[in-house]
């Protein structure tokens, strides 16, 4: 959620890099890449949170402060999984 909220324009690099380190100490993944392939990915096209070609998406800008947005799914896919 961070990536996403950062790459639309909100969130801080700082928080990032704190989350990924804290994910990292507990010996969580940081790369949703491996869990989502195409066919996982699929599944947004039904997913109740979308609304046209966007997905409804929770984005941080900084701890405490979320605001739902739009995403557009191709945008969320190359966000996630790269170009």
């Amino acid at each position: 959620a961070l990536r996403v909220g950062r790459a639309l324009g909100r969130g801080r690099l700082e928080d990032e890099v704190r989350m990924v380190a804290l994910l990292r100490r507990l010996g969580l993944p940081i790369d949703p890449a491996p869990f989502l392939d195409a066919q996982a990915f699929g599944f947004v096209h039904s997913d109740k949170k979308r609304r046209g070609d966007a997905v409804r998406f929770v984005c941080p800008a900084a701890p405490g402060d979320v605001s739902l947005t739009g995403v557009p799914i191709e945008r969320l896919r190359a966000v996630v999984l790269g170009p």
